[in-house]
């Protein structure tokens, strides 16, 4: 895959997917950072979460690898192991160009993120997280 096939496939998932930034730190989401799970997609909700504690050596691997989950599943009609999903993740994050179409996502998603809301909040309404950061759908560049 290259950076322009990336950014199409990034620009598909912003349209339906939304993003979430929650504290892995905080019940029920424990297990994962105690898994070094930096970020996961929930299919039924259309919604990507992101830990707000996720190392930044680590940020351009984990979207690659959330954005590879949804593009194989809803793209491809196929299931790839977690383990092939993150070798390809890490192969893309070695290509400049792919890094810099990752990385244009998401500071433009955590730039809206900041400009929106400041700390967490309690959100009863919201049946995974105790604290929702903020959910976003990504504009169209």
């Amino acid at each position: 895959m290259n950076a322009g096939q990336l950014d199409g496939i990034v620009r598909i998932i912003s349209e339906s997917f939304a993003i979430e930034f929650v504290d892995f730190g905080t019940p029920p989401f424990e297990p994962y950072r105690r898994r070094k799970i930096g970020g996961f997609v929930r299919f039924d909700e259309h919604t990507i979460f992101f830990d707000v504690g996720l190392p930044t050596s680590e940020e351009d691997v984990t979207w690659a690898h959330e954005v590879l989950s949804i593009y194989y599943y809803t793209m491809c009609d196929t299931i790839q192991h977690d383990e092939e999903i993150e070798r390809e993740a890490r192969r893309l994050c070695e290509d400049n160009c792919c890094r810099e179409v990752l990385q244009r996502y998401r500071n433009h998603v955590r730039g809206l993120s900041l400009g929106v809301t400041s700390n967490r909040t309690k959100d009863p309404s919201r049946r995974h997280s105790a604290y929702h950061i903020h959910t976003i759908r990504v504009p169209r560049h």
